[in-house]
């Protein structure tokens, strides 16, 4: 099953293969005319290296195994005379031998094309999440501005009322520093302050909306007084956040109310001196009769 092309000498050998032919398996002689064997095996193992290599030699020529095996590099020896089966099973072997190794190099080279691909896939990688990095430290970033840039106290909050977040806002209501703030329960923090609302038995601030924003998931506000006759709106909105955060806004209607209660009183006076004009007039005209 195999195609044998047979040649003199070893320079008949290397000119062939120069020309283009391309065996997968070389046996030769130790003893040629011209260059030996071991010296052609040697030139062969130089520029075919991917051609498997078999030596035939002589019992006594253990120098040339020798050389063979550490020099050349051969696949095989056979020694003479060698059996017909032997020889079969030689050649079998170095035929699987060379597919062996192409097989090998095919995998080699396809590994090395995917690591390239590879390599160039994680450039691409490492550059996209560098430019998402630092998009997404811009967007942090304005975000943080944005978010203390608000002049209505602001919080975010967890379902034990501690706050996540607040905003500049938030802490000068308080009284305190942003560090003090974060990780502390709201309604303790207030209880504190010169803002202090009333306060449930559990320690909720009375009518807070959190509770009633969270059981029904949707926005939920309340107007809360504290004992010196500040009003506040307390509006909660709850997040789609696993762990269940709410975002809590104050907004400080004291002096909104005073104004709509001044309001209120200015058009009672207008509407007083409008009926007493009226008065006037109606009087005036039988009056100015009379005299």
């Amino acid at each position: 099953g195999y195609r044998v092309d047979a040649l003199s000498s070893a320079e008949a050998a290397l000119g062939a293969l120069e020309s283009g032919l391309a065996p997968k398996v070389v046996i030769s002689d130790q003893c040629l005319p011209g260059m030996d064997g071991l010296a052609f095996l040697r030139e062969l193992r130089a520029r075919f290296p991917r051609i498997q290599r078999v030596l035939m030699t002589a019992h006594a020529d253990v120098a040339a195994v020798e050389a063979a095996i550490n020099d050349s590099q051969v696949y095989r020896f056979l020694t003479k005379p060698w059996e017909e089966r032997a020889f079969i099973a030689t050649v079998r072997s170095a035929v699987l031998q060379w597919g062996l190794e192409e097989e090998n190099r095919r995998l080699q080279e396809l590994a090395r094309e995917q690591n390239q691909e590879l390599a160039a896939a994680n450039r691409d990688l490492e550059a996209k999440i560098e430019e998402r990095t630092v998009l997404l430290s811009r967007a942090k970033r304005e975000w943080e501005v944005a978010f203390d840039a608000i002049a209505e106290p602001v919080m975010i909050i967890d379902p034990e009322y501690r706050i996540l977040r607040a905003n500049m806002a938030l802490a000068a209501h308080l009284g305190r520093s942003i560090r003090a703030v974060t990780g502390q329960r709201c309604h303790e923090l207030r209880g504190y302050s010169s803002h202090a609302l009333g306060r449930d038995e559990d320690g909720i601030c009375t009518g807070c909306p959190v509770r009633k924003a969270r059981e029904e998931d949707t926005w939920a506000s309340a107007e809360l007084s504290t004992a010196e006759g500040q009003i506040y709106s307390i509006g909660a909105f709850p997040m789609e956040d696993e762990r269940g955060a709410l975002v809590c806004h104050y907004q400080d209607l004291t002096e909104q109310r005073t104004l709509s209660r001044q309001l209120v009183q200015a058009e009672k006076l207008s509407a007083m001196g409008l009926l007493a004009g009226g008065v006037a007039h109606e009087i005036n005209n039988p009056l100015g009769a009379i005299l």
